[in-house]
């Protein structure tokens, strides 16, 4: 056989179903049918043999009973009478009587081959019975015996036209047996299957939702049903496929992926998507490093590079070409485009005859990259402003941020009230100028751009003689920069809040001279209105006081082996002036306290089932409570300490200095630790604590302080 048909069997020649299962039943029919007629013919010769012998019978019994008498006397004239008597009858063709020694007395017909019987009893034979009967007295004297032969003739022609009968009649049953049989197979069984093959042929045509309707309760109810929960399968899975290709394209699509297809003498060979035509252009035939270095001479290094590759991988195995694949270039720039390249060996027999090169376009992921990069470090570079302007002149900020949305306001309502003048351009315009001047000395350059365009707007229209008319285009520029200006410029008031370890009080800070503050202290009575507003104005936010204790944190967790994670919470409450100047070195001393003996090293925190980064929590409530609460070993400070003594440990006393020092501002110090779930040290206010300001009346915000 040849080796291209090696494998592949015979198919053999078609033979229906209805054919087999004809086949089938006429040779069980006619089986059967055999078996009935043999059954019927053969009850019908023993019937006939029966009927025979019982009047074979009685002939034998008569002529004996007429023969007492004369064999009695030795009469043989009346014996010889007494068999003519038989010859009467057609259907005896023989017989002879004997005497009581044997020797025959008188004959009839053809009986010279009859020998005397020594019973009574009949024998049969195909043509033929021989009857023999023993003659006795009334008193059993044996006077001798008889033998009779009767003819089969009649009743072998008579079986021979009854066997006629019962093979026709045994063949019309079987013809109609065999006809009804294959009628109703045919009905119940061929049909439904018939059905089912033809829509199964639909089905492998590729037609969609097919059906076979099969109304009967069987196993081709099951069978039909079956087929059809098939055919809906095929229907949903192809729906499925064709999702899944539509989505697998749309991707490949939108990730821009080229498909190019190189020959081993580096030519493209074919262009596979619509994404490679897009990118390359039809470059079917060029030279594939001339497609991916476009204009760069023959001994550049990239090009060189490259073709020494290509040479390299092509007609190699698969094994030695992905020892290769590491060598390819992966990027690459084409134009203004740049490409992530992957090539992938297309092997005859295991030896490499093309490439396949996969690139994807990564222009705008590379460029949204760039965008995003460029918007950290914009983020960053405000927020270390917004960090400088917090250390020097916040309040300035925060009056400019009041200003400029005053300003941007009036050039919304300048804008849109009556003719648009030059004059009242000028006047926009002279707005406009010096919120972006006063963006720029807080260097605020997103608001400082939106501003820029809305000038440039006014630019194009304030040289046109009066009364000014703006394009809708104009208009819509117009109104969407100062929108987006407003929106910067909330976006930097949020920035401040964010920076600012107060938080949304910042917003409502002033700057006061201490001196001026003592000296009002000094003016005022213990006890009167004026002293709770001069408590207040001394009050400082909680925030100042923990603000810097979340940088810090992290470097004296360092210091020690130990992730920690530090959140500030009611910045902006107020605390009691005396309090705020000790707070700063009580937070610091229970913070490092939390970080040496609470919270554990990375791999313990993990053996205990927590996260590596330990988390402490700095807050201040309404009640002026300070906590300092942390998720670590629930291990307070030891005294003394087993750990050696450095800038960050206590020497055993930390805790005492700290309950001191909290006494000298009317606080005391509540502990409470849970092993393994964490301390919370708590600074609560012996006296009653600063009561937070009171609202300005319509201004929404509290009194300055």
């Amino acid at each position: 056989m040849p080796a291209s048909d090696a494998g592949q069997r015979e198919t053999p020649a078609f033979l229906s179903l209805g054919v087999k299962l004809a086949v089938g039943v006429a040779a069980v029919v006619s089986l059967v049918s055999v078996l009935a007629f043999v059954e019927l013919t053969s009850r019908e010769r023993q019937r006939s043999l029966a009927q025979k012998s019982v009047a074979a019978r009685m002939v034998s019994d008569l002529l004996a009973a007429s023969l007492v008498a004369p064999l009695d006397f030795g009469d043989e004239e009346a014996i010889e009478k007494e068999l003519l008597h038989l010859a009467s009858n057609r259907d005896v063709v023989g017989a002879r009587v004997f005497g009581p020694t044997g020797q025959p007395l008188a004959s009839l017909q053809k009986a010279e081959s009859l020998t005397a019987p020594t019973a009574a009893g009949i024998v049969t034979y195909d043509d033929r019975l021989e009857v023999g009967q023993l003659v006795r007295t009334p008193t059993g004297k044996h006077l001798g015996a008889l033998s009779i032969v009767l003819s089969l003739g009649p009743e072998n022609a008579a079986f021979a036209a009854t066997r006629q009968r019962i093979a026709w009649l045994t063949l019309l049953v079987a013809a109609a047996t065999s006809t009804l049989l294959l009628l109703v197979t045919r009905r119940l069984l061929l049909r439904p299957l018939s059905r089912m093959a033809r829509a199964a042929a639909r089905i492998g045509q590729g037609e969609r939702g097919v059906t076979v309707s099969q109304p009967t309760a069987d196993e081709l109810g099951v069978l039909a049903q079956a087929m059809n929960a098939m055919s809906a399968s095929i229907v949903t899975r192809e729906e499925e496929l064709a999702r899944t290709t539509r989505s697998r394209q749309e991707l490949l699509d939108h990730m821009r992926q080229a498909i190019v297809v190189v020959d081993t003498e580096g030519r493209v060979e074919e262009v596979s998507s619509a994404a490679a035509r897009a990118i390359f252009g039809d470059v079917t035939g060029q030279r594939l490093v001339d497609v991916l270095y476009p204009g760069l001479p023959a001994d550049a290094v990239e090009v060189a590079a490259f073709e020494e590759w290509r040479r390299l991988a092509g007609n190699v195995d698969l094994e030695a070409f992905e020892e290769l694949r590491t060598l390819a270039p992966s990027r690459v720039a084409v134009g203004d485009r740049h490409l992530a390249l992957e090539f992938r060996p297309l092997d005859r027999d295991g030896l490499v005859h093309k490439m396949m090169l996969l690139a994807i376009d990564e222009t705008d992921r590379r460029r949204l990259e760039d965008d995003l990069r460029k918007k950290e470090e914009a983020h960053v570079r405000q927020l270390r402003a917004m960090r400088r302007l917090l250390a020097g002149s916040a309040a300035a900020f925060v009056r400019f941020v009041e200003t400029a949305g005053g300003r941007l306001e009036e050039c919304r309502q300048a804008f849109a009230e009556g003719p648009l003048t030059a004059a009242r351009v000028d006047e926009i315009y002279r707005i406009a100028h010096t919120v972006k001047g006063e963006a720029m000395a807080f260097e605020l350059e997103g608001v400082a751009a939106e501003v820029h365009a809305i000038e440039d707007v006014l630019e194009q229209v304030r040289v046109a003689p009066s009364p000014l008319e703006l394009t809708a285009a104009q208009a819509a520029a117009f109104a969407g920069a100062l929108e987006r200006a407003e929106n910067a410029l909330r976006d930097a008031r949020e920035l401040m809040i964010t920076a600012s370890p107060i938080g949304a009080a910042i917003l409502d800070q002033v700057t006061v001279r201490r001196s001026e503050l003592d000296a009002l202290v000094a003016l005022t009575t213990d006890g009167s209105a004026i002293a709770s507003v001069v408590r207040r104005l001394t009050a400082r936010p909680f925030g100042e006081s923990a603000g810097l204790l979340a940088e810090r944190a992290e470097g004296w967790a360092a210091s020690v082996g130990k992730q920690v994670r530090l959140t500030i919470e009611g910045g902006e409450r107020p605390i009691a002036g005396d309090l705020a100047a000790r707070l700063p070195g009580l937070l610091a001393q229970l913070v490092r306290n939390a970080i040496v003996h609470g919270i554990e090293a990375p791999d313990a925190r993990r053996a205990a089932g927590k996260a590596p980064e330990g988390t402490i929590v700095v807050s201040c409530d309404e009640a002026g409570v300070v906590e300092v609460a942390d998720d670590g070993a629930g291990v307070l400070d030891a005294e003394p300490s087993a750990r050696p003594a450095d800038l960050l440990a206590g020497r055993g006393i930390g805790l005492r200095a700290v309950r001191s020092m909290a006494m000298e501002v009317g606080r005391s110090l509540e502990v409470h630790a849970e092993p393994t779930r964490g301390s919370r040290f708590r600074l609560v206010p012996v006296s009653p604590s600063i009561a937070p300001p009171r609202p300005a009346r319509g201004s929404g915000r509290g009194a300055p302080s």
